[in-house]
């Protein structure tokens, strides 16, 4: 695991971590000590990323917090995208998004390619907070997420959306969306 400041990425919310971040996944799982990040295009995850703490109140202090400056009206792509349903793990962060871009977007999760996502918060959500499409059974393991809607923008947001079967959950709180969780396969 690599910490994200050794590569020159700041963490004062005054450059881009774009560019930096996408190629550095490519390589190892990433760790982000606490601090604010500023995304200003989509980050493409091809390993897992760690935080040192997420603000479930809004309100925390050493938290990992991600400032999406990606200007999109489609719900379609993430601040962290999943491009082919890899498995990883993305814990202890907390995402603001600034339009319809998903918090965490997975296109196409398989059997058995274990997704862990933990302790993550995401505000502004006006699209999908976490959007996951796939097959399989227990792709997806979803645990202490908080995802609280754009003030003023309940419709057309939904928290949480999955289109996989049998997955598990624990531990969820969705606010201000219009809906909370949409499931299209499941037991």
């Amino acid at each position: 695991m690599i910490n994200v400041l050794e590569l020159g990425v700041k963490n004062d919310g005054s450059e881009d971590i774009s560019k930096i971040v996408n190629e550095a996944t490519k390589q190892s799982a990433l760790f982000f000590p606490p601090g604010i990040y500023k995304v200003e295009q989509p980050i493409h995850l091809e390993n897992s990323i760690f935080g040192s703490g997420y603000g479930r109140t809004g309100r925390a202090k050493e938290t990992t917090k991600f400032v999406s400056g990606i200007k999109s009206n489609e719900n379609n792509i993430g601040v962290f995208n999943v491009p082919s349903g890899l498995p990883l793990q993305i814990e202890n962060i907390t995402i603001v998004c600034s339009g319809k871009e998903s918090g965490i977007h997975v296109p196409e999760c398989k059997q058995s390619n274990g997704l862990f996502f933990d302790r993550i918060a995401i505000y502004g959500v006006r699209g999908y907070g976490i959007y996951v499409k796939g097959a399989g059974s227990r792709p997806v393991f979803l645990n202490n997420i908080t995802i609280i809607g754009a003030l003023g923008f309940p419709e057309g947001s939904t928290g949480i959306w999955l289109d996989t079967a049998d997955n598990r959950l624990s531990n969820i709180e969705v606010m201000g969306c219009q809906i909370a969780l949409e499931l299209h396969k499941g037991f």
